[in-house]
């Protein structure tokens, strides 16, 4: 499961089990701040993300203050956004309506569920940011992300093991269930795994961008963005409308 996160307010946005739809939805809705796309149940969760981002990520999901940082306070939101809806868009229809974005654009536009393209968002349109009231057992969480349950008191102790006896059942339960066919999407020959597509696009725009010279000119740099994409598209079987995306991050970071 793969969770948007909007890197310049801190706050979760979307989440779905596929990067892809995530990558297109984001292409459409939020092509004006920067994107962090994460696999939200693993160890990997948060972990480029400083104290302080983790404790804004919290306080603009809840509302609320956090006392607790580092592994516990990942473990925290890691089960915060466990408790996220699941975004329920159709696959094609947002790649459809991505596809009808221009590379160089800025403005957000809002995926219309049903219709053939987007619409331009409204002024006084909101972004769909996860809200949520603080979790009753979050100590425990907290805890058990910094691997200090043996400091927890008798009671605490077997409510943690509890917890994570519960966690792990879940976990493994989800794992036997085998995906439908329908949502277990089919990749051609030599497509990259969901997870890797970030590396492919960013190895392959750094070694282009660098034997061009590293420019900075805009109108030189989306030439070469176009240059990129085809690229990736023919050699390393990922979408323009996947790639144009992540192209926007990695500009944003190299370039911009």
């Amino acid at each position: 499961m793969y969770v948007t996160i909007d890197r310049e307010n801190l706050r979760f946005l979307r989440k779905n089990e596929d990067v892809l739809l995530l990558s297109n939805l984001a292409w459409i809705e939020t092509p004006h701040i920067g994107i962090s796309i994460q696999p939200c149940d693993t160890v990997s969760f948060l972990r480029d993300f400083t104290d302080l981002e983790l404790k804004l990520l919290y306080r603009n999901t809840t509302g609320e203050e956090q006392s607790f940082y580092g592994d516990a306070l990942r473990a925290v939101l890691m089960e915060l956004v466990q408790r996220m809806d699941e975004f329920k868009g159709n696959k094609a229809e947002v790649e459809r309506q991505a596809s009808l974005i221009p590379v160089d654009n800025n403005e957000p536009y809002l995926y219309i569920a049903g219709a053939s393209r987007p619409a331009k968002q409204a002024d006084l349109f909101e972004l769909p940011y996860h809200k949520q009231a603080r979790l009753d057992n979050e100590s425990l969480m907290a805890a058990m992300g910094k691997g200090a349950a043996s400091t927890l008191y008798p009671n605490e102790k077997q409510q943690a093991a509890q917890y994570a006896a519960q966690r792990a059942n879940e976990q493994a339960t989800a794992a036997s269930v085998p995906a439908s066919r329908e949502a277990r999407p089919v990749r051609g020959a030599g497509a990259p795994r969901a997870g890797g597509v970030r590396e492919v696009v960013w190895t392959v725009a750094d070694s282009m961008w660098e034997n061009a010279g590293k420019p900075t000119d805009r109108p030189v740099v989306l030439a070469l963005r176009k240059s990129i994409m085809q690229v990736l598209e023919e050699e390393h079987a990922v979408k323009r409308t996947s790639s144009s995306n992540e192209l926007g991050n990695w500009q944003k970071a190299r370039i911009v």
